[in-house]
């Protein structure tokens, strides 16, 4: 839209000024104050000035309009309430006035309060009885309503100029064939590229000129004919403001091809018209028909990737809120502003917006370990496989590793970290249990070598010494020793029972509960030799 200019105010400003002007003239040429009096009435601001451009009179509405008394204005010069920015126009066009009799246009007028009003101002000169230049009437109307009016409408009409641009960029760079319905025919009267190529059309003109209807096979899927299932789907997407649907479409050139198609409602050049968006769904169409016999798991999958070509909001949806990882983000103050339902589960929250709005810091078992956290992210702009140790909402600690990044604004500003983590509490545990389990065996393992090679060391001597003085007591105690050796694997295999039924035991050094009891019984003489060890629990 153009700028305000004289010829469009001048058709707004009401024709009664003028009236008034010409009416009470002749009374204002003859300097009456009784008759200047009359312009009380009028409701626009009217001065009366000398032929120097000082102030003679005022009328109640110019009085109000300027917020000043009739003594404080009488004897002040026009410019005195003009802005800076107008004071040329005073300087240029007072003299075409008294030259040419009438001068208008728009100008800044200040008040004694300092308030700017943008007015549109009309001078008519004042001779006397001989015909020489006295002064002028001076009338003022405020225009800062049509102005800001004005101004809202240029806004307006440049944020539907900004949308008309974002339209046909889509339009146009549409992967999807997009074209336009008009009543009361409904045929087509436009498409975008990808119209032009889904139907193989030669150009856009080419394809305008067939029927919806002529773009399809004579009957749909259904049996429906396609000439009878057009209309009522067109009918249903006017009613509704937009209708989805599955369809079959024809190109030109005769193939038939599934489609998803959406009808909306939409408004242009205040003509309600319908723009369809055909998606051609070949691909999903054959892996649906592929995977119909698969079970009931892929069958849901088939129906999700089937979802994600037109929803893919919705598959994000599904994904973050059923993955089994805990997906979270916040803010560049650390405050969780995203978070999944996994972890309400993991945390031992109610819901997901109990959790929203917290402190990082306060999910971690030390406080402390969200600040070396934060440091590393910041060296290294992403971490993998990070182990924290975090807590639950009533205390209970758990462990995550964590894949995390730094998110960064426009302007290369820390804005936030985004992540996914994993509760390895379960994990540690096992492999704690694993590694305590692996010390056991060591130290049955440690137990029969010594053992074992005591006894073996002893029969080795024994037949020794026999075979010298066939004393039949080293037989015996060759014997002996093999029994010896045999039930001690036995106790082993007892005592690996044991442990295996019972993981809480681990290996304790003598030593060191004897040393405890050393220095609760002073008294009591205590002396140690050698490191045993026996298995136990802590209590």
């Amino acid at each position: 839209m153009k700028e305000l200019s004289d010829k469009d105010v001048k058709t707004k400003y009401d024709e009664d000024a003028e009236q008034t002007i010409q009416t009470y003239l002749p009374d204002l040429n003859i300097a009456d104050e009784n008759s200047f009096r009359l312009y009380n009435s009028f409701p626009d601001s009217v001065i009366k000035t000398d032929s120097q451009g000082y102030i003679l009179e005022c009328n109640n509405n110019g009085l109000e309009f300027l917020a000043i008394s009739r003594n404080e204005i009488i004897g002040k010069h026009l410019t005195e309430f003009l802005h800076k920015s107008s004071l040329n126009v005073f300087r240029d066009k007072f003299p075409v006035l008294k030259k040419t009799g009438f001068v208008e246009g728009e100008i800044k007028v200040v008040t004694s309060e300092n308030v700017v009003i943008d007015v549109w101002r009309k001078g008519v000169r004042l001779d006397d009885r001989k015909g020489n230049f006295m002064g002028a009437i001076i009338v003022d109307r405020d225009i800062s309503a049509m102005k800001k009016t004005e101004k809202e409408l240029l806004e307006y009409q440049q944020i539907l100029k900004e949308n008309e641009k974002k339209y046909h960029t889509i339009y146009e760079y549409s992967s999807d064939a997009i074209m336009l319905l008009a009543p009361p025919e409904w045929n087509f009267t436009a498409g975008n590229p990808s119209t032009i190529k889904l139907f193989n059309a030669k150009n856009e003109k080419d394809f305008l000129a067939y029927e919806p209807w002529k773009l399809s096979p004579e009957f749909q899927p259904d049996g429906t004919p396609s000439s009878e299932k057009a209309p009522l789907m067109i009918k249903r997407a006017m009613e509704k403001g937009r209708n989805f649907f599955e369809w079959t479409h024809k190109k030109i050139s005769g193939e038939e091809f599934p489609a998803t198609v959406l009808l909306s409602q939409i408004t242009l050049n205040r003509k309600k018209l319908l723009q369809a968006t055909v998606r051609d769904v070949t691909s999903q169409k054959k892996a649906e028909k592929e995977l119909k016999s698969s079970k009931d798991k892929i069958d849901q999958l088939v129906k999700l990737r089937t979802k994600e070509l037109h929803e893919s909001e919705e598959n994000y949806k599904l994904i973050f809120e059923n993955t089994t990882d805990i997906y979270y983000r916040s803010n560049k103050d650390r405050v969780i502003t995203s978070i999944n339902p996994t972890a309400v589960k993991l945390f031992g929250a109610k819901s997901s917006n109990e959790l929203i709005g917290l402190n990082s810091r306060d999910f971690y078992f030390k406080p402390e370990d969200s600040d070396v956290f934060g440091e590393e992210l910041r060296k290294k702009g992403s971490v993998e496989r990070y182990l924290l140790k975090l807590k639950k909402s009533d205390g209970t600690p758990i462990f995550v590793e964590t894949n995390s990044k730094i998110l960064y604004d426009d302007n290369g500003k820390f804005d936030g970290i985004v992540g996914v983590m994993r509760d390895v509490t379960q994990r540690l545990e096992q492999e704690k249990q694993l590694h305590d389990h692996k010390e056991h065996i060591e130290l049955i393992n440690k137990i029969l070598r010594h053992d074992l090679s005591n006894n073996l060391a002893v029969i080795k001597s024994a037949i020794a010494i026999y075979k010298k003085g066939k004393d039949p007591s080293m037989l015996d105690e060759a014997s002996n020793r093999c029994l010896s050796g045999s039930q001690l694997i036995r106790k082993m295999k007892n005592l690996q029972n044991v442990i295996d039924t019972n993981n809480k035991l681990r290996p304790i050094r003598v030593t060191r509960v004897l040393e405890g009891v050393k220095k609760n019984f002073v008294s009591v003489q205590i002396s140690v030799k050698g490191q045993a060890f026996v298995m136990a629990d802590d209590t």
